[in-house]
């Protein structure tokens, strides 16, 4: 699993790389950013910038 979402953010291109990383760290880690970063190996501050995004879209609902 992990690897298989490793590769699919791979994929995407630039900004939206972020935000995808952002949505997985919310979605599947319970927006853990320290989790990301031990079991898929991101950066901590390239997955909370992102997250914090996503909880204000999220919350203006």
């Amino acid at each position: 699993m992990v690897a298989l979402v490793s590769r699919l953010i791979d994929l995407i291109p630039g900004p939206g790389r972020r935000c995808a990383l952002g949505d997985v760290t919310l979605s599947l880690l319970d927006g853990k950013h320290r989790v990301a970063e031990d079991v898929l190996g991101w950066k901590r501050s390239t997955v909370e910038v992102p997250y914090s995004h996503l909880i204000e879209k999220t919350s203006k609902f």
